[in-house]
């Protein structure tokens, strides 16, 4: 995804979800891992569930931040779920992240 295109979604998701999303980032591996970037503080989300749960996200930004994420329908937070995957920054975390 481009720059643009990432920025635009970035804007959507933090209107939809009343926290300013900077960034979210995956690093790579077997087991990816991700981080959500807001204002307020950085958010470790573990794999990929930490990031597409609806629960597990609210919650883990809760904790982090101190801000809570509104409930979403889960026809609406699917959306959203899926626009969280695109907008992912990729970053290698080298050959010390796989198991081969």
């Amino acid at each position: 995804m481009d720059d643009a295109k990432r920025t635009a979604g970035l804007k959507l998701l933090s209107a939809k979800v009343h926290v300013h999303i900077k960034r979210v980032v995956k690093f790579s591996g077997d087991e990816p891992m991700y981080r959500l970037e807001t204002d307020v503080g950085a958010v470790d989300l573990c794999d990929v569930r930490g990031l597409i749960g609806q629960a597990k996200l609210r919650n883990s930004i809760a904790a982090c931040t101190g801000l809570y994420l509104p409930n979403f329908k889960q026809k609406t937070w699917s959306k959203y779920a899926a626009m969280l995957l695109n907008v992912c920054e990729d970053v290698d975390r080298g050959l010390d992240a796989t198991k081969g």
